[in-house]
């Protein structure tokens, strides 16, 4: 079995665990140590795994870390446990960065067994970085995360290399947020240093306000051209030597098309709906595996008549409710969500309800998150376009 499999199987079988697990020993023995197991480090031997690892804070004695991964004898990885559903919040940062100030490991992991942090200390040697460079859910990944998992298996783990690695993902990832802002909401510093670039006028206020609105435009091509790549552009790809080393994203643009480009029927098993201007593609239709269909208005009702649809054919029952995805809900008998928040945009559906507050592609992920739940195939489900 493939890592990639691996980790796909563990990730049903922790879903199936979640309602059993109440306290903090609990979601060690029921989810992080397999997650420790996966990365082949045998948890029984206490050359590799040490619980309850000693890691005193200056006056503060009997200091313990839940695990250390060992390397050489010496300390690599600190693992601090909470409890399922706890928010890891910076607070419990701040007690990891304890422990790592005192040890000779490079990197922490804090985790509620289903999130894993992944820390460094990228920014100031020896001192536990505030963000960290890789958070892995369990209950929510893809393929390029898995990909950075998988570096830090005991046989692939190499300080320098992961180090670097690291590295790069943190700051990739920072350059990616800062140009998401920008795409949604070109800042003026932005919009000055891009006037000042392509405009020789005198930069005046409404200048500045009209090359925003074409920085908006510019990206939103932009989006739309890497989206759908020319043959010929494909062409030069494909020719050139492979890189099969992890990446934040997949360096091929995804061949999904646009908002204004979906028409007919898509498989909901690849569909991804991309805004284009802020708007996402209005479906039409849902088709469901028997062939039967159903008119639609909105994103909700995807996710709502796919939900129909399975209580109907006696594929999903109240009694297996609910259904999460990370620490929301998407189907349960209550709208609140685990954390005690209400569902903003309840949907009742027959006697359950499906939460309506998500974006299209996430009505999309979702749908597909609910379907293979219950062992169903998401290539049968398909929506139409016009």
């Amino acid at each position: 079995m493939g890592f990639v499999e691996e980790v796909r199987k563990l990730s049903g079988n922790f879903a199936k665990r979640l309602d059993h697990l109440e306290t903090e020993e609990s979601t060690k023995h029921a989810l992080v140590l397999p997650f420790i197991q996966m990365l082949d480090y045998a948890t029984y031997d206490p050359t590799e795994v040490v619980p309850e690892f000693t890691a005193d804070v200056g006056t503060k004695k009997d200091e313990k870390v839940d695990y250390a991964l060992m390397r050489d004898g010496k300390p690599a990885i600190l693992v601090e446990c909470k409890t399922y559903g706890t928010n890891l919040n910076e607070k419990l940062q701040a007690q990891l960065h304890r422990y790592f100030l005192t040890t000779d490991a490079r990197f922490g992991i804090l985790t509620d067994g289903i999130v894993y942090k992944f820390f460094s200390d990228l920014d100031e040697d020896n001192k536990m970085d505030r963000e960290p460079f890789l958070e892995f859910d369990m209950l929510d990944f893809d393929d390029s995360q898995i990909a950075w998992l998988e570096q830090f298996k005991k046989a692939n783990f190499g300080l320098e290399k992961l180090v670097n690695a690291a590295r790069e993902l943190k700051y990739t990832a920072r350059i990616k947020r800062l140009i998401a802002e920008e795409l949604e909401s070109p800042s003026e510093e932005f919009v000055r240093f891009i006037v000042g670039r392509v405009y020789e006028g005198r930069a005046t206020p409404a200048i500045r306000e009209q090359f925003r609105a074409y920085i908006l435009r510019a990206f939103a091509r932009l989006v739309q051209e890497q989206a759908s790549p020319s043959p010929d552009a494909s062409t030069r790809s494909s020719s050139q030597p492979s890189d099969t080393s992890p990446q934040v994203e997949p360096d091929v643009p995804s061949a999904e098309p646009p908002a204004s480009q979906l028409s007919g029927w898509q498989s909901l098993a690849t569909l991804k709906p991309v805004a284009v201007n802020g708007v996402s593609p209005k479906p039409l239709e849902i088709r469901f595996p028997d062939n039967s269909h159903c008119p639609i208005k909105s994103w909700s009702q995807v996710m709502a008549e796919v939900t129909v649809w399975l209580m109907r054919n006696n594929l999903l029952r109240e009694d297996s409710l609910p259904i999460r995805r990370n620490s929301r809900y998407l189907v349960a008998k209550d709208p609140t969500h685990p954390t005690g928040k209400p569902f903003k945009n309840p949907q009742l559906v027959g006697h359950v309800f499906t939460e309506g507050n998500y974006s299209a592609h996430d009505h999309t992920v979702n749908a597909r998150t609910v379907i293979e739940h219950v062992g169903q195939d998401p290539a049968k489900f398909a929506v139409r376009f016009d």
